[in-house]
C-alpha cells in the first residue's frame, strides 16, 4: 500500500553534504552499485554543493513527523524491483536529511544476485521543500541542470560522464547522467526531484530503461 503523499550530478549526481547512512556508503564503492551518496562532501552532486539559507527550526520535526513530506520508500514497491532486476529485495534502507529548505527522502533497495556476484541494488531520492520555500527545489534543479552542456563545478566521477541526457516523457523534464560503471536518472515534477539509480552489469542503455520504469511508477505515486 502506497502512501500517497508528497540531486552526486552523479548522485544528484543528489544531494547531501551530510552523506546518508554507512551502509549505503560502504555498498556503493563497488563498481556496479548504484552511487549512493557518502558522508565525503566530493562525493554529492553539484546541485548539493549549492549554497542554501539554514532550514526554518521546524523543517526536522516536519520531516520526521512526516508532516506534509513524502516518504521514498512508499513509492516503489518492491516486488516491482524484483521484477526488474530478476532478483529479491534483502532489505530496506529509509533515511531522511535536509540541506537548508531542501527536504531529502531516500531509500535504498538492497538486491544482490542469486550467486552473490553482482551488486543489483537501487536507490530512490525524493527531493522537496519546505513549504515556505515552494520554489527551493525548482532553483536546486536550474543550478544543477540549467547548463545543459554540463560546464558546471563536477567531483572526478562527474567528469568521467558525458554532459547531462535529456530524457523526454519522463515528468517536466528529466535528464540521465551517467558513464560506463553507473548512472542515475532525475526528474522534476510538481515542486519534487526524483532521483533512480539502478545498480548491476547491464550497460548504460539498459540501466536508463530500468531507471525510466522505476521513476514512471514513482511520479505516478507524486501527489
Amino acid at each position: 500500500m502506497f502512501v500517497k503523499p508528497g540531486i552526486s550530478l552523479l548522485c544528484f549526481l543528489v544531494l547531501l553534504a551530510n552523506g546518508c547512512d554507512s551502509k549505503s556508503a560502504e555498498i556503493a564503492t563497488q563498481t556496479n552499485a548504484p552511487r549512493t551518496p557518502s558522508a565525503s562532501a566530493s562525493n554529492t552532486a553539484n546541485v548539493n554543493r549549492a549554497a542554501s539559507p539554514a532550514p526554518p527550526a521546524n523543517l526536522e520535526a516536519n520531516l520526521k513527523s512526516g508532516a506534509g513530506f513524502v516518504d521514498a520508500c512508499a513509492l516503489i514497491e518492491k516486488s516491482e524491483i524484483a521484477s526488474l532486476q530478476g532478483a529479491q529485495v534483502q532489505s530496506v534502507t529509509p533515511s531522511t536529511q535536509m540541506n537548508g529548505a531542501l527536504a531529502i527522502s531516500q531509500c535504498y533497495y538492497t538486491v544482490a544476485s542469486t550467486d552473490g556476484s553482482d551488486n543489483l541494488s537501487v536507490h530512490l531520492e525524493v527531493i522537496q521543500p519546505d513549504h515556505a520555500s515552494p520554489n527551493a527545489v525548482k532553483e536546486h534543479w536550474e543550478r544543477a541542470f540549467g547548463d545543459k552542456e554540463g560546464k558546471g563545478e563536477k567531483d572526478e566521477e562527474e567528469k568521467e560522464s558525458g554532459p547531462p541526457q535529456s530524457v523526454r516523457g519522463i515528468g517536466e523534464e528529466a535528464f540521465w547522467m551517467g558513464n560506463a560503471r553507473v548512472g542515475a536518472l532525475y526528474a522534476l515534477k510538481k515542486g519534487k526531484l526524483v532521483r533512480v539509480s539502478v545498480g548491476g552489469p547491464d550497460d548504460p542503455k539498459t540501466k536508463l530503461e530500468k531507471s525510466k520504469k522505476l521513476i514512471a511508477n514513482v511520479l505516478k505515486r507524486l501527489a
